[in-house]
């Protein structure tokens, strides 16, 4: 039969008597299915070596859906064996195609499958097909076998690829500013490059020949022969520059040995010198330089040689030069050799003889301080105390040379060292600030100088004057980090004042005393007995615990406060009640009603009566229903479907918060609905009860629902998941009984006694209705 072409058939039975009357005709159609293979692949034109063009035949058969499209595999062979698995190289409804990026003179195994909306077709029958020959690959790089100043030996090797047919030759070329020489042609693998230059760069590259032709040259590779050092400069001058430095030139060697010169080395070496001098060597890239740092008065010796990139060429024959006599060298720092308070001694040594002609006749030293340098001797003497210094302070000193050709450099100034500190000397400005019968309180500055240690402690001490017998001895009353204290005193009394500070030495001397005396002793004035005065307004505390009321007593009561008494006054105008009567001074209030604001307040009583009362305060209490809108919400129950389709649900469900809410605090729900074991999905976000999918879901499928209320205080816990079920059909909506009774078990899955009790109420109500209808 043909896949998709309508059959009829029809039927009768044969016997001894007869055949009977043909049956009624069936009609029936061939089954579809994916299409036969297509024919086999065939070269449409001659290959080449990267690419070949193929064609197929259509299916005998496309089994009643039509051809879309057609897909070409393939895979390289090498020697029989197949270097991988098949790969899509084509896809498309034509019925040829061509195949690319393969490799020159490989076979290739093809087949061809055709598809329809059914599937695929078994592959065609394959095919091996070779691609065409192509000139060799890029041999790799030329190498380089020896080579001298005047020639190179270079070899290369056969490409990765000959493509098909074997190696017959090898063109070398070189290369310059993008233009190329031929340098050999043949079959040989080396060659010897002679009458090259020293020194000289070549790039050299190399390609294939095959009976299809020369392939593609490798990359260019430089090669560079050896060069020789260069000879010695020429013409090298020395000319002096004052007393530290000379001026050297010269002129280029004759031959700089087939490179250029990179650079000199230029090297002074003392004459005549008495002990052992290390010769100074400078580089420089090209001439003249600057030869400093030389000492003064002596002669030197210099010579230079050049460089390239072989190695050092041969030194010039030496010049000889001296540089001008000048003053005597810096000496070594001073040495400190005591250390005193306000002093320091100090030596130091004579500086190396440069000049014998000038010898040193006097020295400067100086001494750092306050950021700057100061001379604090001028003499021909090799050591000097400097006196006047700050004890505790830091000091550094530094000495030159003078001779009769001026006064030399200084030496490098000594660390910093320093002198020994003292105790503090007397505070000033010793100052009384209050003075009264019983206490007496001063104040004072810092030293005039601490001595080289910072101040850390002050005491003070007093003594009593000739009034109370004195002078008396001196007795510390206060120590302490600060600049003012307070201390006690007898009334009518005189006291001198001293003042003392203290270092890391010790302590300092004395202040200055400062005489006070103090006043008479005041008489207290006797108090007369009066009711309290008005209390301030209590502090109230709500609390999960209840409500705590707080006061502070009168100040100055006399006589003393013996009871307090604590009244509330309704919110809703009735009178005032006392909820407290005691001597404590807090109290919880209870009684109060909940949505209703009440004023407590509250008066002080002694022995002459009750004082004023207090300002009033209010407290407000929430009421139950404001209360529970403090919690989240509980997990909604009784989620089920009211009413199912084929292609939406009815969903209802209750909450307990919102019988209780106000419309502006009603709980919000969030509903989820999930197909199958499938990935939850948000249907509805509101304030209603129930909900009917708006979305089209398919027919006879289970769908998993949960929902979770939210309000102003957070996000409530989801309700348990119930299954639901769409209804299933044909052309027309039909009702299945087996999703109704299944939804409805779910509806009353889990419902308590007073649900039940309702219900039961509720039915019975509708058949008193329906009886009272019918009589």
């Amino acid at each position: 039969a043909v896949a998709g072409r309508l059959y009829r058939f029809r039927i009768k039975a044969n016997n001894a008597q007869g055949a009977s009357p043909f049956s009624p005709v069936l009609e029936a159609s061939g089954c579809c299915g994916p299409p036969l293979p297509p024919g086999p692949i065939q070269l449409a034109a001659a290959p080449g070596p990267y690419a070949m063009r193929v064609v197929w035949l259509e299916p005998a058969s496309c089994n009643g859906s039509p051809i879309q499209m057609y897909q070409v595999h393939a895979r390289r062979l090498m020697d029989g064996v197949p270097m991988g698995f098949f790969e899509a190289v084509y896809s498309g409804p034509a019925t040829g195609c061509e195949v690319r990026s393969l490799y020159p003179a490989s076979v290739y195994e093809l087949r061809v499958v055709a598809m329809s909306a059914l599937g695929p077709s078994p592959p065609s029958q394959s095919v091996l097909l070779t691609s065409a020959g192509a000139p060799p690959s890029a041999p790799p790089p030329v190498f380089l076998i020896d080579s001298d100043p005047v020639s190179l030996n270079v070899g290369w090797t056969l490409p990765d690829l000959c493509n098909g047919a074997p190696v017959s030759a090898f063109t070398l070329e070189a290369v310059k500013h993008e233009q190329s020489a031929l340098v050999y042609e043949g079959p040989s693998l080396s060659r010897h490059l002679q009458g090259v230059a020293p020194g000289a760069t070549l790039w050299l590259r190399v390609a294939a020949i095959n009976s299809h032709g020369q392939g593609p040259f490798s990359h260019p590779t430089s090669f560079t022969t050896p060069c020789a050092p260069p000879s010695a400069p020429q013409a090298v001058a020395p000319q002096p520059s004052g007393r530290h430095a000379a001026h050297v030139s010269w002129l280029p060697p004759a031959a700089e040995g087939g490179s250029g010169v990179t650079g000199y080395t230029i090297k002074v070496d003392r004459v005549r010198a008495g002990g052992h001098h290390e010769p100074m060597v400078v580089d420089a890239r090209s001439p003249p330089v600057t030869i400093s740092d030389l000492a003064v008065g002596t002669t030197y010796a210099v010579r230079v040689r050049a460089s390239n990139a072989q190695g050092e060429g041969e030194w010039s024959e030496p010049e000889i030069f001296s540089t001008e006599a000048g003053p005597p060298a810096a000496p070594a720092p001073p040495d400190v050799e005591e250390v005193a308070s306000v002093s320091m001694a100090l030596s130091w040594s004579a500086p190396p003889t440069e000049d014998p002609t000038a010898p040193v006749e006097e020295y400067v030293l100086q001494k750092h301080e306050a950021g700057a340098f100061t001379t604090v001797y001028t003499g021909d003497l090799t050591s000097f105390t400097a006196a006047g210094l700050l004890p505790g302070a830091f000091y550094r000193f530094r000495v030159a040379a003078v001779s009769a050709k001026g006064q030399g450099p200084f030496s490098v100034a000594t660390k910093p060292v320093a002198t020994l500190p003292l105790p503090p000397g007397p505070v000033t400005a010793v100052t009384p600030l209050v003075v009264t019968a019983r206490e007496v309180k001063v104040k004072w500055g810092q030293p005039v100088t601490n001595g080289g240690s910072p101040t850390h402690t002050f005491a003070v001490m007093v003594r009593e004057a000739e009034s109370r017998g004195g002078p008396g001895e001196l007795r510390e009353v206060w120590s302490g980090p600060g600049l003012a204290c307070k201390f006690k005193v007898l009334p009518e009394t005189s006291y001198d004042v001293i003042v003392m500070a203290f270092n890391a030495v010790g302590p300092g001397a004395h202040s200055a005393p400062l005489s006070l005396e103090t006043p008479a002793a005041e008489e207290k004035a006797s108090k007369q007995p009066k009711k309290p005065a008005a209390m301030q307004m209590p502090v109230v505390t709500i609390s999960k615990g209840g409500v705590t009321a707080a006061w502070l007593p009168p100040k100055d009561a006399y006589p003393a406060v013996k009871t307090f008494h604590l009244s509330v006054a309704p919110g809703d105008g009735g009178a005032d009640y006392e909820v407290y009567s005691g001597g404590a001074s807090s109290c919880d209030v209870g009684g109060l009603t909940p949505g209703h604001t009440h004023h407590l307040k509250v008066c002080a009583e002694n022995d002459e009566g009750c004082g004023a009362w207090s300002s009033l305060a209010a407290v407000a209490l929430k009421s139950t229903a404001e209360k529970r809108v403090r919690a989240k919400p509980r997990a909604p129950e009784g989620l089920h479907a009211v009413h199912a389709t084929k292609a939406s649900l009815k969903l209802a469900w209750l909450s307990a918060e919102d019988q209780a809410a106000t419309e502006a605090e009603r709980t919000r729900f969030k509903l989820e609905l999930a197909e199958g074991t499938g990935s939850f999905e948000t249907i509805f976000n509101g304030t209603f009860h129930e909900f009917n999918t708006s979305k089209k879901l398919a027919a006879g499928v289970r769908y998993r629902v949960r929902v979770r209320g939210e309000n102003k205080v957070g996000t409530g816990p989801w309700s348990e998941e119930v299954d639901v079920w769409t209804l299933k059909g044909a052309s027309t909506e039909s009702f299945d009984f087996q999703a109704h009774f299944r939804n409805m078990e779910m509806m009353f899955e889990g419902r308590t006694l007073p649900f039940w009790i309702g219900l039961v109420c509720l039915f019975i109500s509708l058949l008193v209705v329906i009886m009272q209808f019918v009589l």
